[in-house]
């Protein structure tokens, strides 16, 4: 359902991105950085996307508030969620299995939200790796800058 297509070994100016969900295509540009530390830009991103991701759309919704989930919330523990969203929920203790796309379509506003800023953590790694002093080839992004 949802693909990104990463674009930054491409010539240019900018390193593109592109998101596409059931909502569309999203296009994501950055300026391009140039540095010999782009060892592991795939890897990097794409774990910061599964980290951030699960997070955003288990604690907040885009304002910053619970996800609504009909009368509970995915954080608050309620065992009442049937008919409210897709997908299995374990929720007191019990897995419920539910039927409508609420779920898929929360997902997919976190999703974005979770590429936006692991692209932002991807281009704080690559501009900070020159400060490692790692070999004398590529070398690794600079994981631990912030």
């Amino acid at each position: 359902k949802n693909v990104l297509l990463k674009g930054g070994h491409l010539d240019g100016g900018e390193a593109v991105d592109l998101l596409s969900t059931p909502d569309g295509v999203v296009r994501l540009a950055s300026p391009r950085i140039e540095t010999r530390h782009g060892h592991g830009t795939g890897c990097t991103l794409s774990s910061a996307i599964a980290a951030l991701w699960a997070r955003l759309a288990q604690t907040a919704e885009p304002t910053g508030g619970p996800i609504p989930m009909g009368g509970a919330t995915v954080s608050d523990g309620a065992a009442e969620i049937e008919g409210t969203a897709a997908g299995s929920y374990t929720t007191a203790g019990s897995t419920t299995t539910t039927g409508n796309d609420t779920a898929a379509n929360i997902d997919t506003v976190h999703l974005e939200m979770a590429v936006r800023q692991a692209r932002a953590y991807l281009t704080g790694a690559l501009v900070n790796a020159d400060a490692l002093q790692v070999g004398d080839g590529s070398g690794p992004l600079h994981h631990f800058w912030s």
